[in-house]
């Protein structure tokens, strides 16, 4: 699926009190050393989820030296939970971004709620489909990681 349909159809699903101070992009600097995509959600313009490759790399690396004492990312292999602890922050690498994004369309509402990754869950929350009572259910149950929890935090507050 090409990027702007999978930006229409992922934009179209949002619920309509928040549609228009939403936006989802990607970007990808073809010709630079590394053409890395990256991909982003904003908030009013303002940058509330950041799917960077180098912003992951060095979250990464900071885990692990905090957790083994030596900076090297050949070490994840030993120690696989830095891998969620990473993404539960926020940190995603730019080339997931759109995989995540249409695996989400592909996914029931119910099973994106309790999705292993935060994006997916930021997407559900953001969802049309999920309405008023089951926003109140998760703002009241869930444990949030910061990135998630804003977005929560926006829908509940927002009146249509």
């Amino acid at each position: 699926m090409r990027w702007s349909k999978l930006k229409q159809r992922i934009e179209g699903n949002f619920a309509p009190e928040i549609a228009d101070r939403v936006d989802v992009h990607l970007t990808r600097h073809r010709g630079s050393h590394d053409a890395e995509q990256h991909g982003r959600i904003l908030v009013d313009g303002e940058l509330w989820f950041d799917a960077c490759v180098f912003k992951h790399s060095a979250k990464t690396l900071g885990v692990v030296e905090r957790e083994t004492g030596i900076a090297s990312l050949g070490l994840l292999k030993e120690h696989p939970e830095v891998t969620d602890e990473v993404k539960n922050a926020g940190f995603l690498p730019g080339w997931q971004f759109p995989q995540l994004l249409f695996d989400f369309l592909n996914t029931p509402i119910a099973d994106a709620l309790v999705a292993k990754e935060p994006l997916t869950r930021i997407l559900a929350v953001l969802d049309a489909r999920v309405g008023t009572r089951t926003l109140a259910k998760l703002q009241d149950s869930w444990d949030f990681a910061l990135p998630e929890r804003r977005f929560l935090d926006l829908r509940t507050s927002s009146k249509f």
